[in-house]
């Protein structure tokens, strides 16, 4: 969380996979007037990311994007909330090839959060 009054940030541990939407959300609905956060949520389920989606105003077309991976690279902006999907790529030396991932930003204006949807070795293309 950043708070900027005071240019305080800090890491907030949001418990176990298992519960860690509920937590995170909780994190949310108690920040201050001036704070900012920074949400990364790997590999999201379904519930969590749905539940997530309420609580930052995620528009339901990019919250798709967000689950089903392997979107295009895009940008749509969704009333005050930013969307973008990014494609990664990883070179693996030891493979001689590139792994590829998608990565879905949304930036709001209290919060920027991202799924990082990228698995190992999900997608290799080799050299």
């Amino acid at each position: 969380m950043y708070d900027q009054m005071s240019g305080r940030s800090e890491a907030v541990e949001c418990g176990l996979p298992d519960d860690a939407g509920g937590a995170v959300v909780k994190q949310l609905r108690g920040l201050g007037q001036d704070e900012f956060a920074w949400v990364r949520v790997a590999d999201p389920s379904q519930g969590e990311l749905v539940e997530l989606a309420e609580e930052l105003g995620l528009h339901p077309p990019a919250v798709e994007d967000a689950l089903h991976g392997r979107r295009r690279p895009k940008r749509e902006r969704f009333g005050d909330v930013l969307a973008v999907a990014l494609k990664t790529l990883r070179y693996v030396e030891e493979e001689a090839a590139v792994e590829t991932g998608d990565v879905m930003i949304f930036v709001g204006p209290r919060h920027l959060s991202n799924n990082a949807g990228c698995r190992a070795g999900a997608n290799a293309v080799a050299g």
